[in-house]
């Protein structure tokens, strides 16, 4: 079973949408992905009654009266306010918003209430605000606020077509390296699909999938399809979609829309749920919109193998292929409209071979897998998170520390946190890589009760392992020896510190396990320790490799391990049949200040004093300390570089890396 790495699991993501049933319509595709990805989802929007199918999904709901027309001072007021609270309470990691509304009214109060949130905000199309020229005003007040509000780096925008890319930097809302271009909400290219046997008719069956608006181009749709008839050319025509008179400015009154469908004869036929059964039936699909992000009418259609015709404008290209999937025409001509779909009601063939290129487009660029992946890529890459990775089958990682973290993206596995592991989770793996345990003895614990709880937990793992015929690469650590030890595989029968003898009872629980079946390795990484406690752990980039860097006393030495070396010996020690109990890891050994000199040359910097400067006796005495401050201030200035003057130039990172990393 192949697996991915989830990076948004665990995250706080706020949606925030208009209305409900404009959330499912779009949206309801992606919060099933979050979901599932692991991500803790709330949606945010206007109720029509909608709300609970939402929050079937498996996402929370918080239902905030979002006015479309926005003619009430007092009741805008009030949803602001509504929505700063909501912000205050919830501190959301990621926000994504969608439609101007949300766009501004979030924007505004995340500025104010959550700065830490990364925000994204959806441009799917520029609407009535930015075409219409009855709102030169207000399409005025709303770019000043767009820029205003999009000012910081936190805030990014996504558009759906290649234009609004460069429409949204002339207007200047953002940078271009704020806008993100994702084509669409995708299509279930399963859900819509041509039917079996394929459509064979020979006279047009066009549906127009669409709200009733002036915008949508319904008036020229209605005009066209009364032309079509005169012209002699034999059709079905129908318009499937809601009408929308709930403040949108567009809409067309019901009145009138009736008295225009009588002598039009075009069927209307309302809201529909049953959308990919209706494109089943046709085999043309309109769209003369007036602006559009990238139309889901338009990918529906295609997915379901019909013949597209659509106005020549951004949102309708990259769907729309002129002549190859189907016809572009100039917008707001009934005329034009009219003459596409006689050209095609003349020619079947056409309409059979454009309907099978829509197919493959679909199936190509806009199928929702796809575009959900890309989703997922752009939330994990604006909150700085991995992308989502295809993760081996056969090894995991347990133990979710750093360094367990580092040897699974070597080996580009799956890492498992040591708390409240169960067996069931290991039994679909061959091999465990364990970097878990215990480093320290916190105060008021005892060294012995902690020694008996790992040595508990452990044993309880190998058990598990063995039962279930799992090899097992334990890790080991140098701390509990020198490196003399360290490379003859021998432990010293007293370690130093108490960070050694946790880590020495776990060598001898596998060891223990291994006497009696199971098939473990102990790999030990070749550090030298320093005096007490070690020193913090550091990833480091030498020579333009990942390394992991375990320092002693900075006078004394170091040992350099690349991840890339440590993941080929544990995939050499699982592929090998017979090991040794106990293998060291190490790529050798040098002084620590000869390192930081050749970095600080690399880097074109003067190397210098850095902790503070006491005594040798005092460092000692102070990392024993179990006084936390103390240890700490202690360890600090035990680990200082000091710029030391020397006969011999310091080497290069070059020179270092030829002779560690050969």
């Amino acid at each position: 079973m192949t697996r991915k790495t989830r990076p948004l699991a665990g995250k706080s993501i706020l949606f925030v949408g208009i209305v409900d049933w404009s959330v499912l319509l779009h949206w309801r595709d992606l919060l099933k992905r979050l979901v599932f990805e692991g991500a803790d989802v709330t949606v945010m929007c206007a109720s029509t009654g909608e709300t609970d199918t939402i929050r079937r999904f498996g996402v929370n709901v918080l239902e905030v009266p979002f006015t479309r027309a926005g003619t009430s001072p007092l009741i805008e007021v009030r949803t602001l306010v509504r929505i700063a609270c909501e912000l205050r309470k919830l501190k959301p990691e990621f926000i994504h918003t969608v439609t101007i509304k949300p766009n501004l009214y979030v924007t505004l109060c995340a500025r104010l209430m959550s700065r830490d949130s990364v925000m994204l905000n959806a441009v799917t199309g520029f609407g009535y605000v930015f075409e219409s020229e009855q709102s030169r005003l207000l399409r005025g007040a709303v770019t000043l606020a767009y820029r205003m509000l999009f000012r910081s780096s936190k805030v990014h925008v996504q558009v759906e077509n290649p234009d609004a890319v460069d429409r949204i930097v002339q207007l200047g809302f953002v940078p271009r390296s704020r806008v993100h271009l994702i084509e669409g909400a995708g299509v279930d290219c399963q859900e819509f699909a041509p039917r079996s046997v394929p459509k064979t008719r020979a006279s047009l069956t066009v549906l127009m999938p669409a709200r009733i608006l002036f915008d949508k181009g319904v008036v020229e749709f209605l005009e066209a399809a009364r032309l079509v008839r005169a012209a002699g050319v034999e059709g079905r025509f129908r318009i499937a979609g809601r009408l929308d008179e709930d403040g949108n400015p567009a809409a067309i009154p019901e009145d009138e829309f009736l008295q225009m469908l009588e002598i039009s004869d075009v069927e209307w036929l309302g809201d529909r749920e049953d959308v990919a059964d209706l494109m089943r039936e046709t085999n043309v699909v309109v769209l003369p919109s007036y602006h559009e992000g990238l139309p889901k009418a338009l990918l529906e259609g295609a997915a379901s193998g019909c013949a597209l015709v659509a106005t020549d404008i951004p949102g309708c290209r990259p769907v729309v292929l002129d002549g190859v999937n189907g016809r572009l025409v100039e917008p707001r001509s009934s005329r034009a409209l009219a003459d596409a779909l006689i050209e095609l009601g003349q020619s079947p063939e056409t309409v059979r071979d454009m309907g099978a290129q829509s197919r493959l487009i679909a199936l190509d660029r806009f199928e929702i897998s796809r575009i959900l992946d890309k989703f997922v890529h752009l939330y994990s890459h604006l909150q700085g998170l991995p992308s989502p990775v295809v993760l081996r089958d056969d090894v995991v990682v347990v133990g979710a520390g750093w360094v367990g973290s580092a040897i699974a993206a070597g080996l580009g596995c799956e890492v498992l946190s040591q708390r409240g592991l169960r067996r069931e989770q290991l039994a679909p793996f061959d091999a465990v890589i364990i970097a878990s345990g215990r480093n320290r003895v916190r105060r008021g614990e005892s060294l012995a009760a902690v020694l008996e709880e790992e040595s508990a937990v452990l044993t309880t793992t190998l058990k598990w392992c063995r039962e279930l015929g799992i090899r097992v690469v334990l890790l080991g650590s140098a701390d509990v020896c020198g490196s003399r030890e360290v490379i003859e595989g021998r432990s010293p029968a007293d370690p130093e510190s108490e960070y050694g003898q946790l880590k020495l009872r776990r060598e001898e629980v596998a060891l223990s396990a291994r006497a009696q079946g199971a098939n473990v390795v102990v790999l030990r990484l070749a550090a030298v320790h320093g005096y007490g406690k070690p020193q913090t752990r550091r990833l480091v980039r030498l020579a333009r490799r990942r390394l992991l860097v375990l320092p002693g006393r900075v006078d004394r030495s170091l040992s350099l391990v690349t991840v890339k070396t440590l993941t080929s010996a544990i995939i050499s020690v699982l592929s090998s049949p017979v090991t040794e109990p106990v293998i060291a890891v190490g790529s050798g050994y040098m002084r620590a200040d000869l390192l930081f000199q050749a970095l600080a040359r690399e880097q074109g910097r003067e190397l210098h004093l850095m902790g503070l400067p006491l005594p040798r006796w005092i460092a000692q005495t102070g990392m024993k300390s179990r006084v936390p401050l103390f240890a700490w201030i202690s360890r600090f200035a035990s680990s200082r570089v000091v710029a030391a003057e020397a006969e011999v130039p310091a080497p290069t990172i070059n020179e270092i890396a030829a002779e560690l990393l050969r």
